[in-house]
């Protein structure tokens, strides 16, 4: 268990969580999905400017759309896992938080973190609340 997933559970038993939450957030790497290829397994994917984003969307309860993050390689196993997704229908990547972050509030994107795991999950946060992010001083 990292950092963020302590800070996801102290979120869950309170609200004041919260800042130790968005400071944990924005720190190191996240996780992610993408399809799986496998001519890229392993490789470095670049994103560019205007190119669709690669990140597998999934829907939520209450309708829309979100991002899968996760808080580390473990955790992605672990909902893979525990959803009894087939092996090969995704792959695993992973960036810097700070930019995650930035490329999802840039694309208006929803994101849900550590969704299904027993860390705990953040279920739906958005835009409005990556600007409050960014107001906090982690950006």
């Amino acid at each position: 268990m990292n950092d963020l997933d302590r800070a996801i559970l102290a979120l869950q038993r309170s609200a004041a969580g919260t800042p130790e939450f968005y400071r944990q957030l924005a720190q190191g790497d996240l996780w992610f999905l993408v399809r799986y290829h496998p001519e890229i397994e392993g490789e470095k994917i670049e994103l560019k400017n205007g190119a669709p984003m690669p990140f597998i969307l999934f829907k939520v309860r209450g309708g829309g759309s979100a991002v899968a993050l996760f808080s580390s390689a473990e955790r992605v196993d672990e909902c893979l896992e525990k959803s009894k997704i087939p092996a090969r229908r995704y792959s695993t990547g992973s960036m810097p938080a700070r930019q995650m972050l930035e490329i999802l509030g840039a694309q208006k994107l929803i994101a849900v973190v550590n969704q299904g795991c027993s860390s705990g999950g953040v279920r739906r946060w958005g835009r409005e609340k990556l600007k409050r992010l960014w107001a906090l001083g982690a950006g």
